[in-house]
Parts: structure tokens; sequence; C-alpha cells
């Protein structure tokens, strides 16, 4: 599978968790929030957060990878509704089985 440089860049690129039971986490799960592709949230929390969400959704697919609950991360987006405040932001993560996580910032070590 091809990584994009954005994604390389974001240090996205194969995303894994050491250890026998880390899931897979495909690029597509965790491709970066732009203005152009998220406008809804860069409008809310400003452009200048997006890397910030960014890292916090590759923390939270990292962790949620990390279950042996999950089988593969389909996807790891902020839950706009329910953050109510960059302190307070939360992401769920979908993964394959039907299993999702919602992690709050909180919970997530992402920088």
């Amino acid at each position: 599978m091809r990584c994009l440089a954005s994604l390389r860049y974001l240090g996205l690129c194969a995303l894994s968790v050491s250890g026998p039971q880390a899931a897979e986490i495909p690029p597509k799960a965790v491709a970066p929030y732009t203005a152009d592709t998220h406008p809804k949230i860069a409008l809310k929390w400003g452009v200048e957060a997006l890397p910030q969400i960014n890292a916090l959704r590759a923390a939270a697919a990292r962790k949620a990878s990390a279950s042996r609950e999950c089988d593969r991360v389909s996807a790891a987006e902020l839950l706009d509704l329910r953050s109510e405040s960059p302190a307070l932001w939360t992401v769920a993560v979908a993964c394959a089985n039907g299993t999702t996580f919602e992690l709050r910032q909180s919970d997530l070590p992402y920088r």
C-alpha cells in the first residue's frame, strides 16, 4: 500500500502498536482532516487546530488498535457534537468487527 507524503509527514503511515495483539490501522482510517475535506470542523475549531485534531485521531486509533476487541481500525473521527472545547475533544474509533471506542483527549498521549 502506498503512503501519501502528507500522511508520512504526520507520522500516520503504517501505524501500529508493537505486540501480537495490535490491529491494523490503514492510512485511510486516519487520513488528515483539512479545511477542504472537513470545512465544518475547520470553521468551528479553526484551521490551526487541524494538526492537533489529526494527532489526537491517530493516538486514538493506536490506543484502540492495542485492544483485543478491535480487529482492524476502520475510522477515527472527531465527535464534533460531543467535543465541547479543545480540552474535551472526543474521538470515535470504529473497528471492522463493529466495536467502537470513544476516547477523550485526556485519555490519550498524542503530542
